[in-house]
């Protein structure tokens, strides 16, 4: 069963990517509206940071 109570999920297929540079942007667009949401919900204080990580993250890995 998944986090909202229904069936279990499952990964169709992975498609693995090379680095791209327009990740940056758009990681830092996904960034500020979990921000946003954190705050709305009065959370904001708990929020430590939100990174994006993992080999694609990375220029050159």
């Amino acid at each position: 069963m998944n986090q909202r109570g229904g069936g279990t999920m499952r990964t169709q297929h992975i498609t693995v990517l090379g680095h791209d540079e327009g990740w940056h942007g758009c990681f830092e667009g996904i960034r500020e509206r979990i921000v946003a949401g954190m705050e709305e919900a009065g959370m904001g204080g708990a929020l430590v940071g939100v990174e994006h990580v993992g080999s694609t993250a990375v220029c050159g890995l």
